[in-house]
C-alpha cells in the first residue's frame, strides 16, 4: 500500500511545480523538464490535497472518502460521510447558511481545514 502525500510533501511538489515552470518560461528546460513535470502532477493528482489560491492546500478526501458538503444544525459545512454510517468527519472550519454556496466553497478550494485538538 503506498503511503500518500502529507500537507508538507504536497507543499514541496507544487513549489517544484512552480519552478520548473520558471525554469520553462525562461529558457531553462533540460531533457528531464518534462518528465519530472508529469510525474508531479501525477502524484498531486492521487494525492488527498488541492491548492487553493485564497486558501493554500487543503484536503479534497480523507481517507480516500471523497469531501462532500453536508447539513447539520449550525449549517452546511464539508466533511466525509458513509452511507451506513452517516457523518463521519469535518473538514471544513466554516458553516455556510446555503448548501450552494458551500458547493462553490468546495468546488473553488475557498475553505479552511478544520483542526482537531488530540
Amino acid at each position: 500500500m503506498k503511503k500518500s502525500l502529507s500537507k508538507e510533501e504536497f507543499s514541496l511538489l507544487q513549489d517544484e511545480s512552480e519552478r520548473l515552470t520558471l525554469d520553462i518560461a525562461q529558457g531553462h528546460e533540460t531533457e528531464e523538464t518534462d518528465a519530472r513535470l508529469s510525474e508531479i502532477d501525477q502524484l498531486m493528482e492521487r494525492s488527498d490535497w488541492i491548492l487553493s489560491h485564497d486558501y493554500g492546500v487543503v484536503k479534497k478526501s480523507v481517507n480516500g472518502i471523497p469531501l462532500k458538503v453536508l447539513k447539520s444544525a449550525a449549517g452546511f459545512y464539508i466533511g466525509t460521510c458513509d452511507d451506513r454510517q452517516g457523518p463521519i468527519s469535518r473538514e471544513s472550519n466554516e458553516y455556510w447558511r446555503a448548501q450552494e454556496t458551500a458547493n462553490q466553497a468546495l468546488e473553488s478550494g475557498q475553505w479552511t481545514q478544520f483542526h482537531y485538538d488530540i
